[in-house]
């Protein structure tokens, strides 16, 4: 980022680059400004949001590199253009990554067991909260554990499954940030994904990738 800014001229704008710790939250826009304010990197609640007051009560604009990233395309190709591509209802190109964070894509192997590694991928991001509100210190570790409890298999499976549906369904909107809601949609979108794969799991026919429960230990 260093080189990448020598490299320009910013036109005596002062910049500052401020790394922020290795954690799933800190990057959510709340948790940056409550770090460039002095205080830990950890989501707030809002409103107000940031562009009302942000770092140190001041007006604040917060960007990430997707948004940057689309509006460098939309200005180079035009709008109509860039609506050209994706989602009818999302429209536009989408940035992701090849390692855990928001946008990431994972490409499984062949050997690789679907719903166990969406059961690590839930306990890792689990593990990430932030440790502030009911629904990301109870609500992740529940749907993780049940999920774990549904792929073991065995006379639990069941009813471990119908929890994780139920859960999926209520905890987004309920945290004080998005983590909880974007960990809920990911096992919501396995659940349909790999339905087949777990009923076999729940009926005790797990897949051949599938090693026990410590698989899922797992790091992807």
């Amino acid at each position: 980022m260093r080189a990448a800014l020598a490299r320009h001229d910013l036109a005596g704008v002062a910049v500052r680059l401020v790394p922020t710790p290795d954690r799933y939250v800190a990057s959510e826009e709340s948790a940056l400004v409550r770090m460039l304010s002095g205080g830990p990197a950890l989501p707030t609640s809002r409103p107000p949001r940031p562009a009302a007051r942000g770092v140190r009560g001041a007006p604040t604009l917060v960007l990430n590199a997707e948004t940057l990233a689309d509006l460098a395309l939309a200005v180079h190709s035009g709008p109509e253009a860039y609506r050209s591509v994706g989602d009818p209802a999302e429209p536009g190109t989408l940035l992701v990554t090849v390692a855990l964070g928001p946008g990431m894509l994972a490409v499984l192997p062949r050997h690789a067991c679907g719903p166990a590694e969406t059961a690590a991928v839930a306990r890792y991001l689990a593990g990430q909260s932030a440790g502030q509100c009911g629904p990301c210190v109870f609500g992740l570790p529940d749907i993780a554990g049940a999920l774990e409890a549904a792929v073991a298999g065995g006379p639990r499976a069941g009813a471990a499954l119908g929890a994780v549906r139920r859960w999926t369904a209520t905890l987004p909107g309920s945290g004080a940030c998005r983590h909880p809601d974007g960990a809920a949609r990911l096992v919501a979108s396995a659940l349909r994904v790999f339905a087949a794969d777990l009923s076999a799991h729940v009926a005790g026919r797990p897949c051949g990738a599938y090693y026990g429960p410590c698989y899922l230990e797992v790091p992807l």
